[in-house]
């Protein structure tokens, strides 16, 4: 797609958005949360990743009604958990994580302004994805660059996981009723990096200019289509959790 023009004036940099939607199969209200970040993904383009988080109540696999595709991941229940996505009720988001108003809970109604406001920011670092896909062993080898734009103290985390798009399965609307056929994209699958909050970058103090070149390995699950999923990575304060710069690759060609 490429950086777009946003109506509230981001013209398209190096910063990069990424917006977590907790989410679930039989949340009636939350696929208007799927067709807002689809409206964002038209607007910012390569400068937003979005990840859907299935966690808590709503995304219980219930057999007998239809819902039996388990979306639920360790990850996304630690995440849920973390941010107590049931108590404040799905749909929710994260939008870089960052507080505002004294909370990192949105709701997709504000996703827009949000997501224009973290991109108006200089970016704090660059990074760059590359990986190398096995079919025959579904071995994936991923490499991150990263330099550094700032400067201070760092307790920085990186965070590499599997999305999958394209998933058919039952979701609950409360508008338009059930739909057996539903399309599920940025479904959190799995992660390639350490349990829920990653892998240290750097501790102490980190300075401008300065690099980081990461590798990290894993095995596709048998169960995802390899040509449905990408690689979203992302580096955030291991403190205040907040993502300092993110992107994403298509696992495939």
């Amino acid at each position: 797609d490429g950086p777009k023009v946003d109506p509230n004036g981001f013209t398209g940099s190096t910063n990069k958005v990424l917006i977590e939607d907790f989410t679930g199969h039989m949340c009636g209200s939350c696929p208007r949360a799927h067709e807002k970040a689809t409206s964002l993904d038209s607007t910012y383009g390569d400068n937003l990743i979005v990840i859907a988080i299935h966690t808590g109540s709503f995304a219980t696999v219930v057999p007998f009604s239809g819902y039996v595709t388990e979306f639920k991941t360790p990850m996304g229940n630690e995440l849920g958990t973390y941010y107590n996505a049931d108590i404040e009720g799905l749909p929710i988001g994260l939008i870089n994580r960052r507080e505002w108003s004294g909370s990192p809970i949105t709701r997709y109604s504000n996703w827009g302004a949000l997501c224009s406001a973290v991109l108006a920011d200089q970016p704090k670092m660059k990074m760059e994805l590359s990986s190398v896909y096995d079919p025959s062993d579904r071995s994936i080898n991923l490499n991150t660059k990263l330099e550094y734009f700032i400067t201070g103290d760092a307790n920085h985390n990186i965070v590499a996981v599997i999305t999958e798009d394209s998933i058919i399965a039952k979701q609950e609307d409360y508008t338009f009723g059930h739909d057996d056929n539903y399309v599920h994209n940025h479904v959190l699958r799995s992660s390639i990096t350490t349990g829920t909050w990653g892998d240290p970058v750097k501790g102490n103090q980190i300075f401008v200019g300065e690099k980081f070149d990461l590798n990290f390995t894993s095995t596709l699950d048998t169960a995802f289509d390899a040509s449905h999923c990408s690689i979203v990575v992302y580096v955030h304060d291991n403190v205040s959790k907040e993502v300092l710069q993110v992107d994403k690759i298509k696992l495939t060609d």
